[in-house]
């Protein structure tokens, strides 16, 4: 987690680098939360394949994120 905090720290800027780092931690720690919850049922809807693709559909959401502008 170190280096994905170091990367947001950097893609933030010195001067916004705190509120991009508590607002990372605060959404890393939602997730911590929800997660746990949504398995179970998704397990119950769709099985194993259906909470696999539902990880599978939040990392594509998520990658635009981390793409640098060239």
């Amino acid at each position: 987690m170190g280096v994905a905090y170091t990367e947001i720290a950097a893609l933030a800027g010195a001067s916004h680098a705190g509120t991009a780092l508590g607002l990372a931690n605060s959404f890393v720690f939602v997730a911590f939360f929800l997660v746990p919850i949504a398995i179970p049922g998704l397990l119950v809807v769709l099985s194993w394949t259906g909470v696999w693709l539902a990880a599978a559909v939040c990392a594509l959401i998520a990658w635009p994120v981390f793409l640098r502008p060239s």
